[in-house]
C-alpha cells in the first residue's frame, strides 16, 4: 500500500513501470509527463485542449509501449449522453472532492480588478490549472 506522501497526481495513475494512464487536459510543456513516463500499455486521455490542439509526439515511443491515445469532448453528443455522463461524474467523482482525495490545481489567482491580466495569463497557454479570479 502507498503512504498519502507517495501518491500519483490526480490526473495520473502510476504502476511500478511507468503510467498507466496520463490525463491531458491541456498540451504538455516541459517537464510535464509524456510518452517516455508511461507504462507498458498505458494510455494517454485527451479531454480538452485549452492550451493549444497541437502537439509534437514521437509516434514510435508509443508504439514501443504499446500504448494508446483516448479523445473525447461531450459538446457533440446528444442531451441525453450528456446527463448520463454528468450522473456518473456524480456518482464516482464528486465523493473524491468532497473527502479531499480530489482537488483542482490552480494555476495563479488574480483580483477581480486585474481581469485583464488574467486573461492574457489564460491566452497565454502552457498553464497546469485553473485561472482563478478572486471577488472580495
Amino acid at each position: 500500500m502507498r503512504s498519502a506522501s507517495k501518491r500519483p497526481s490526480k490526473s495520473e495513475r502510476r504502476t511500478r513501470t511507468g503510467l498507466s494512464s496520463w490525463v491531458k487536459v491541456t498540451v504538455a510543456g516541459p517537464g510535464e509527463a509524456g510518452p517516455d513516463a508511461l507504462a507498458l500499455r498505458g494510455r494517454i486521455v485527451v479531454i480538452g485542449v485549452g492550451a493549444g490542439a497541437r502537439i509534437d509526439l514521437d509516434l514510435r515511443k508509443l508504439m514501443f509501449k504499446r500504448a494508446r491515445i483516448l479523445a473525447s469532448t461531450m459538446r457533440a453528443r446528444p442531451l441525453e449522453e450528456k446527463a448520463i455522463a454528468t450522473r456518473l461524474v456524480e456518482k464516482a467523482v464528486l465523493p473524491g472532492f468532497a473527502s479531499g482525495d480530489l482537488s483542482v490545481p490552480v494555476a495563479a489567482t488574480y483580483p477581480l480588478d486585474e481581469v485583464a491580466a488574467a486573461y492574457d495569463r489564460f491566452k497565454a497557454g502552457g498553464k497546469l490549472g485553473k485561472i482563478v479570479l478572486e471577488i472580495q
